[in-house]
């Protein structure tokens, strides 16, 4: 096993240099014959930060160059043209739309081809299309118009122009759009009638009748729906409500159980009968130390329904079954099995079962100590998180808003 070791040690000792020496060396830039490569047309300069020994002179000197990227050859220029030209038939127009028909918009891009091609449009006619190339509508006549557009495409110092005809025609509105834009124009009049001040919604525009109301929150049909909501959930939280209870009730009798256990090992080896020793342990309800261990408290009154059971004329039997039955819990019921046994066949070896069941109970409350301990820290990570969030801010912000200042 301590050879693998070695081994495994030797192999990291000689590999890790091998590859970090392999790793530099394809990341070289300076070639074997002094040469350093140009990037590709589009990728810009770089920095080659090289070492400089001069015989006598200089001896590991930083010497940095800035490499640019290479230049295009002039059949190289002329295919990214070209290319730059199909983009523009493909990109120029809007979906659906074609230089014989524009209604909308068109899309002038100010570079093509990657970047490599950049372009300054013009129009022969600024009335018919913003700079931005949305139609403006207002000056489109029903017949259209025709507009003459050019784009001067430039590439490495070299340039042409490319341009087209296109044919601009009213954008045909639907029904809704010419009747809000009708209810518009009515509204805009209204406002600037002098001395008006009301205005006065139309109740018919174009033969069509219009009904006009406010529109409202609905906040009552919105509390009434939440309200639904909660009612829903009523009985699940309920539900969820109980078992929390029951889970805790179950974990106060589980951790009260090692103890019950202990004292009647006790009672029970210095001769006490089992009854009397019940008895006992249940009596002192007005004991100073339970005030602080509510979990001993309930164990004390189930104990004492038990005795006053008995008292009444309960079989003790019976009586110890009920109390296993309320609690409904395994230990209870090992216990309870023990305390039966004893009454059918005497109390030969009952200590010894006793205290085997003692160092059983506290074996099994260690385990739910530590349990418990493991919830506690789980339920710690979000207010932890929480925490960390709010300590970034305040370390975050300030700087960025200094920064941004």
């Amino acid at each position: 096993m301590n050879k693998k070791k070695y081994v495994f040690a030797a192999i990291l000792l000689i590999g890790l240099p091998i590859a970090a020496w392999w790793s530099e060396k394809g990341q070289g830039e300076l070639d074997a014959d002094n040469c350093i490569s140009m990037g590709e047309p589009g990728d810009g300069a770089r920095e080659v930060v090289l070492t400089l020994d001069a015989e006598g002179i200089l001896e590991d000197c930083t010497y940095s160059v800035d490499i640019p990227a290479r230049s295009l050859s002039a059949q190289e220029v002329e295919a990214l043209f070209a290319e730059a030209q199909r983009e523009i038939d493909s990109t120029f127009f809007r979906e659906g739309e074609n230089p014989d028909r524009v209604t909308v918009e068109v899309h002038p891009r100010e570079s093509y081809v990657g970047g490599l091609v950049s372009a300054e449009w013009t129009y022969e006619n600024y009335r018919f299309l913003d700079t931005e190339g949305k139609v403006r509508q207002e000056q489109i006549g029903e017949s259209g118009e025709t507009l003459y557009v050019e784009a001067e495409l430039s590439c490495e110092g070299e340039e042409m122009l490319y341009g087209f005809f296109i044919h601009i025609y009213p954008w045909e509105k639907s029904d809704a759009e010419k009747l809000m834009q009708e209810i518009s124009e009515e509204i805009e009049r209204q406002k600037q009638l002098p001395g008006n001040t009301k205005i006065s919604l139309p109740e018919e525009l174009a033969g069509v009748a219009l009904s006009w109301g406010e529109e409202r929150e609905h906040t009552a049909q919105k509390i009434v729906g939440l309200e639904l909501v909660i009612l829903m959930l009523i009985p699940f939280w309920r539900k969820e409500k109980r078992k929390k209870a029951k889970e805790m009730r179950d974990r106060e009798f589980l951790l009260a159980y090692p103890d019950l256990v202990s004292k009647l090992t006790v009672l029970v080896g210095c001769g006490m009968p089992i009854k009397q020793a019940w008895n006992r342990i249940s009596a002192p309800k007005s004991d100073k130390r339970l005030k602080d261990a509510k979990w001993k408290e309930k164990l004390q009154e189930e104990m004492l329904v038990t005795m006053r059971a008995m008292e009444g004329g309960e079989s003790e039997r019976t009586a110890y079954q009920n109390f296993a039955e309320r609690i409904g819990l395994r230990p209870y019921y090992r216990l309870i099995r023990i305390l039966i046994q004893n009454l059918e066949k005497g109390s030969v070896g009952l200590c010894r079962q006793l205290q085997r069941e003692s160092e059983t109970a506290f074996a099994e409350r260690t385990m739910l100590a530590r349990k418990l301990g493991e919830e506690a820290s789980t339920k710690m990570i979000f207010p932890l998180i929480m925490m960390m969030g709010i300590v970034m801010a305040i370390v975050i912000v300030p700087a960025t808003i200094e920064f941004s200042i």
